[in-house]
């Protein structure tokens, strides 16, 4: 039997940097841990397996303290973010809400936490149960995200969205001169008409679900109608840019002829003329 089965305890030194690079680790929790089921590479690394077989690794000792830590480079945080799964079957934030996750910027340093465990696991053989609850973790993101897809597929919020063609759609901008009041005359809450998305200061979006009395509401019904609206509302403010980048042509020449100065010859090389007497 290896003799190492009879320590209860073992200090260990880890491959971080700092001034305090020593851990306790509790062999009796690892031998007994139920998470540690089937981790038997594991086991044999610290020496708390019954079989006596000649293995690859055999747990050394450095002036008392175990050298395992260091010899696989593990730091004092990999090797304690593994130990707080064996203890409470957890992971950093993993027992949240994927949508709270999302939500807070938490899911990035969480997967980064798990996948940090996952290849501390992998360097002591493989933790069955562990490789478990990570597939678990991932599929729970995945089925996160397909719900959010069925969402907006049922429930969509823009035009391009509504895969079914349910709805028909209606944009407001005030860029074409129309009131909000005079828009909700035509496209009346009481209607069925509701706002779904505003696009920052240009518009918003409004949809009404078909009920088959659409041909007298001017209203967008396909894609292709869709992406038209888009495009006159791109014309529309590119024509106002236009008019207005005439009109300071338009100053620019005046102020010049006010200063006395010849429009068509560059300021840069002209001086305001002298006028004696006018």
């Amino acid at each position: 039997m290896n003799t190492m089965t009879t320590l209860n305890c073992i200090q260990a030194i880890t491959s971080s940097v700092g001034d305090n690079p020593v851990i306790l680790i509790d062999l009796q929790f690892l031998k007994n841990c139920p998470q540690l089921e089937g981790a038997d590479i594991l086991k044999k690394l610290f020496g708390i397996t019954d079989d006596d077989n000649v293995f690859c690794y055999k747990l050394k000792m450095d002036n008392g303290y175990a050298t395992i830590l260091r010899d696989f480079r593990i730091t004092h945080k990999q090797w304690f973010d593994l130990l707080l799964f064996l203890k409470t079957n957890n992971i950093s934030e993993t027992n949240l809400s994927i949508e709270y996750l999302i939500n807070n910027n938490s899911l990035e340093h969480t997967l980064e936490t798990l996948e940090d465990v996952m290849a501390t696991s992998l360097k002591f053989g493989g933790i069955p149960k562990f490789e478990t609850f990570y597939n678990e973790f991932y599929e729970k993101i995945n089925n996160y995200h397909a719900t959010q897809r069925n969402q907006i597929y049922n429930n969509p919020l823009l035009p391009v969205d509504d895969k079914k063609n349910k709805f028909i759609w209606a944009f407001f901008t005030p860029a074409n001169g129309q009131s909000h009041v005079s828009f909700q005359q035509h496209y009346k809450y009481s209607d069925g008409w509701s706002a779904t998305h505003r696009i920052n200061s240009s518009g918003t979006w409004y949809r009404k679900l078909k009920d088959g009395t659409e041909d007298d509401i001017e209203a967008i019904y396909t894609p292709s109608e869709v992406e038209d609206e888009i495009l006159q509302f791109d014309d529309h403010e590119g024509q106002i840019q236009n008019e207005v980048d005439e009109v300071d042509e338009v100053d620019e020449v005046l102020n010049a002829v006010n200063s006395g100065q010849q429009p068509w010859i560059d300021n840069e090389q002209q001086e305001t003329p002298y006028h004696s007497g006018w």
